[in-house]
C-alpha cells in the first residue's frame, strides 16, 4: 500500500471511529449542552482540520451549530448556506480571531469563490445558496475595515458576475466612502445596474448619509423615466427617510393618478404615519381600493396586493369612526378571503365540513391532499346536486375522456372545481362567491368518494353576525338535509331473515349507487373496476350476514390485490399505489387506481421497505346513507341476486 492510499484508508477508519463515538456520545452531549446552555465540544479525533472539514460538511447546520466554535468549525459557519445572519457573523469574527486575521479577510475570499463559480449557480440553488448571505454581511462590516479594502470592493463592483456580489460591492463601497458618489458613476448610464443598485439600498446601514443618494433617486420618479428604473425607484425612495412629507406627498400623487400602484404602496409603507397627509390619504385609500377592484382575483391575493391591502387598512386606522367603517366595508368587498382545506389521510373526509362565506365575497381555496387517494373539491349550486353529481361522476369510469375531465361531469349545476389532484399535492381556485345567500354543497367527484365526502358551503350576508348566532354549529349533514343512520351489526343482523321477502329490484339498484358501491364494482358489466367484481359474490360470501359484515367492516378482510402498496425507496421516495406486477428484479405499482394505463416501475434495488395499508380502500360507513332495514336489504338483494329480476327475491 503506497502512502496515499494509507493516509486516504487512516482518514477513512478516522471518520468511521467519528461517526460511532458521536452515534454513541451524541444524546449525552446533546444532553448537557441543554442542561449548561453551551455549545459542545468537538470530540478530540476530529482535532485534524481534514477530518473535522469532511466530517462537518456532512453535518446538517443544525448539527454544526451545537459545536463549539472551534476553528474548523467557525469556519463551517462562514462558508456554509442556510446559517442564520447573527450565528454566521459570530463565527466570522472568531473565526478572524483564531487565525490572527480580521472579520472582512475571511469573508472576502469566500465571497469571491461563491461568486467566481457562478457557472455552478444551478448545483448551488438546488443544494443551497450561500452568496446572497455572505454578501449582506459583507454590507454589515465597519467602514474603517471596508475602507480598507476599497480597491476589492471596486473590482468586485465593476466586474462581479452575480447580481448580489455587484450590490454588496456597491453599498459597501458606500460605506467605505461616506459618499454615493462612486457607485453612482458606476450605475447611472446603465439601466440594469441602476435597477441593481436600487435594489441594494435595502443594506445600506442606518447611519449612512443618505441626503445626497435622496436627490439622485428623485428625478428617477419622473414618468419620462424608464419603466423599470422609474418603478425600482419609486419602492425604494420611502424607505430612505429622506423629505418624509414630500415623499408622501410625491407618492400620493402617484396613487391617485392611477401610475405604478404597487410600487408607490410599497414605499408608502416605509414612512412614518405621523407623515401621512390626512386629506391626501382618503383619496389614496379610495384610489388603491379602484385598484383592487381592477385587478382579477388571482392576483388580489398576491404579496403586492397584500401591501395594498396593509396601506388601506393603516389608513382606515387613521379616519373617524363613520369613514373607517365605510372603508373597511368597501375593502372587505374586494380583497380575498383565503381558506385552506386538506382531506383527512385514509378518512375520505375534508377537514372542514362547513366553510361560511359572504355573498359576492373573492375567494381563493387552496386544497391540500393529505391521503393516499385523488381527490378534488367541487363545488355545486344545492345540496340536491350533490347526489346527482357525485352519481354523475361514478358512471364517467366507462368513458374514454373521464379521467382527463378529472371525473368531472358536464353539468350547469357545478360552479366551482380544483383539479383532481394526486396525494402530497396541492391545488387552489379563485372564484366569486354565489350573489344569493342559501346553502350549497361542495363535494369530492372521485368515483365513489362523494357519499362521505362533501360538505356546507353556507352563503350569507354578514359572517360575523352568522357565526354569533347558535345556528352556526349546525352540522354539514342537517344544513344539507342528509340523513344518515349510523348502524351497527346488531341493528342490521335481526333484519336479515326478511331478506327473501318483497325485495324491490330497482330500490337495490338504486342503492348500490346511492352507497357508492357502482364507483368501484361491477354487477353484469355495469359499475368501477377499482374493486373486485360482485356478480358472483355469493361463492365467497356464502350469506347474507358475511356480505353484511364485510361492508361494514372492510378491513378486516382486506385482499392483497387490492390495498394500497406503500413503498420506500433508498432515497426516502415515498411511492403509493396498488402493485400491478411483481418480478425478481421490479415492481410495477399504478399510482391512480383509475388510470391503470399510468405504470411506475422501482426496481428492487432501489427499495427499502415495502408496506401495505391495513385499512381497505373500501371506507366504512357506506350503508349509513341508507336510513331504513328496508333499504339496506334491498341492497343486498341486488348483491346477492346480482340485479337477476327472476330470482326469487323479487317475486
Amino acid at each position: 500500500m503506497n502512502s496515499d492510499q494509507s493516509q486516504r484508508s487512516l482518514i477513512t477508519k478516522g471518520i468511521l471511529l467519528a461517526s460511532a463515538t458521536l452515534i454513541c456520545g451524541a444524546v449525552c452531549l446533546q444532553i448537557a449542552a441543554q442542561d449548561t446552555g453551551q455549545r459542545m465540544p468537538l470530540p478530540k479525533f476530529l482535532r485534524n482540520a481534514v477530518l473535522a472539514d469532511r466530517y462537518l460538511s456532512t453535518r446538517s447546520v443544525a448539527e454544526v451549530m451545537k459545536f463549539e466554535l472551534v476553528e474548523s468549525v467557525s469556519e463551517q459557519l462562514v462558508k456554509r448556506p442556510g446559517v442564520p445572519i447573527a450565528t454566521r457573523a459570530e463565527a466570522l469574527q472568531r473565526l478572524a480571531g483564531q487565525r490572527d486575521s480580521t472579520p472582512l479577510a475571511e469573508l472576502l475570499p469566500w465571497l469571491e469563490k461563491w461568486d467566481e463559480d457562478a457557472a455552478q449557480l444551478k448545483i448551488y440553488r438546488r443544494k443551497g445558496d450561500a452568496l446572497p448571505e455572505l454578501a449582506e454581511l459583507l454590507t454589515r462590516q465597519p467602514g474603517d475595515a471596508l475602507k480598507k479594502q476599497r480597491v476589492s470592493l471596486l473590482n468586485l463592483a465593476k466586474r462581479g458576475r452575480r447580481t448580489e456580489t455587484r450590490q454588496a460591492a456597491l453599498v459597501s463601497l458606500m460605506t467605505a466612502d461616506q459618499s454615493e458618489a462612486t457607485a453612482w458613476s458606476l450605475v447611472k448610464d446603465d439601466p440594469q445596474r441602476l435597477v441593481e443598485w436600487l435594489t441594494a439600498l435595502k443594506w445600506l446601514p442606518t447611519e449612512s448619509p443618505r441626503e445626497a443618494i435622496y436627490e439622485q433617486i428623485r428625478p428617477l420618479t419622473n414618468v419620462d423615466t424608464d419603466t423599470v428604473v422609474r418603478q425600482a425607484a419609486i419602492e425604494t425612495i420611502g424607505s430612505l427617510k429622506v423629505q418624509p412629507e414630500a415623499t408622501f406627498a410625491k407618492l400620493a400623487t402617484l396613487i391617485t393618478a392611477g401610475q405604478d400602484i404597487p410600487q408607490a404602496a410599497r414605499s408608502m409603507l416605509n414612512i412614518e404615519e405621523t407623515y401621512w397627509d390626512q386629506t391626501r390619504s382618503v383619496s389614496v385609500a379610495d384610489a388603491l381600493v379602484q385598484y383592487l377592484v381592477s385587478q382579477p382575483l388571482e392576483k388580489r391575493s398576491s404579496p403586492r396586493a397584500k401591501q395594498v391591502v396593509q396601506l388601506v387598512r393603516m389608513i382606515s386606522g387613521r379616519l373617524p369612526a363613520k369613514q373607517a367603517a365605510q372603508l373597511a366595508r368597501d375593502l372587505d368587498a374586494v380583497t380575498v378571503r383565503e381558506i385552506d382545506v386538506a382531506t383527512l389521510k385514509e378518512q375520505m373526509r375534508y377537514d372542514q365540513s362547513v366553510l361560511v362565506v359572504a355573498a359576492g365575497r373573492a375567494i381563493r381555496l387552496r386544497l391540500r391532499n393529505d391521503d393516499i387517494m385523488p381527490h378534488n373539491l367541487v363545488i355545486v349550486n344545492s345540496p340536491q346536486a350533490r347526489e346527482t353529481i357525485g352519481i354523475a361522476a361514478d358512471r364517467m369510469q366507462n368513458d374514454r375522456d373521464a379521467l382527463a375531465k378529472g371525473y368531472l361531469p358536464d353539468s350547469p349545476a357545478i360552479l366551482h372545481s380544483t383539479k383532481m389532484i394526486q396525494p402530497n399535492t396541492t391545488d387552489e381556485i379563485s372564484f366569486l362567491a354565489p350573489d344569493m345567500t342559501g346553502i350549497y354543497a361542495y363535494l369530492c367527484t372521485f368515483p365513489g368518494h362523494w357519499s362521505k365526502m362533501y360538505g356546507a358551503l353556507v352563503v350569507v350576508d354578514d359572517v360575523a353576525e352568522f357565526l354569533a348566532r347558535k345556528e352556526s354549529s349546525t352540522s354539514a349533514d342537517d344544513l344539507l338535509g342528509i340523513k344518515t343512520v349510523q348502524w351497527t351489526l346488531d341493528d342490521l343482523a335481526g333484519h336479515l331473515s326478511s331478506i327473501s321477502q318483497g325485495r324491490s329490484l330497482e330500490k337495490g339498484r338504486h342503492n348500490f349507487l346511492k352507497a357508492s358501491c357502482f364507483a368501484c364494482h361491477r354487477i353484469q358489466d355495469q359499475g368501477g373496476k377499482i374493486g373486485p367484481e360482485l356478480t358472483k359474490i355469493r361463492e365467497k360470501y356464502k350469506s347474507p350476514a358475511e356480505i353484511l359484515t364485510h361492508i361494514m367492516r372492510p378491513s378486516e378482510k382486506v385482499e392483497e390485490n387490492y390495498a394500497t402498496a406503500i413503498v420506500e425507496t433508498t432515497d426516502g421516495t415515498i411511492i403509493q399505489g396498488v402493485i400491478m406486477e411483481e418480478t425478481p428484479d421490479a415492481i410495477r405499482l399504478s399510482e391512480n387506481p383509475l388510470d391503470t394505463c399510468v405504470i411506475v416501475t422501482i426496481r428492487r434495488d432501489k427499495i427499502e421497505d415495502i408496506s401495505r395499508s391495513r385499512l381497505s380502500p373500501m371506507p366504512e360507513g357506506l350503508l349509513n346513507v341508507l336510513v331504513t332495514p328496508e333499504e339496506v336489504l334491498d341492497l343486498l338483494a341486488y348483491l346477492i341476486t346480482a340485479g337477476d329480476p327472476g330470482h326469487p327475491f323479487y317475486q
